[in-house]
Order: C-alpha cells, then structure tokens, then sequence
C-alpha cells in the first residue's frame, strides 16, 4: 500500500524536477542566442566606462 504521504511527496518532486528542467531550457536557449565572447566584452566595456 501506498499512503497519502507517499504520493504527496512523489508529486512534490516531480515538480521541483519539472522547474529545474524548464529552467535548464531557458538556460540552453539564451546560451544559443548570445555567444559568450560577446558577455565579456560586455562586461569588460562596463568596466572600462565606471
């Protein structure tokens, strides 16, 4: 038998599992559409300016 604690736990974690797979998409997704070299010239402009 399974108890109502159980299942309450098992969907607790799959939806903490689904918000850290929705998040790593929109990591991924961002990550294609800048270049990393383009954030640390970027960054290093912002320096410059302070």
């Amino acid at each position: 038998m399974v108890t109502i604690k159980q299942l309450a736990n098992k969907i607790r974690s799959l939806k903490k599992q689904v918000k850290r797979v929705e998040h790593q998409k929109k990591r991924l997704s961002s990550m294609k559409k800048k270049s990393p070299k383009k954030k640390s010239t970027k960054r290093r402009t912002s320096r410059r300016r302070r």
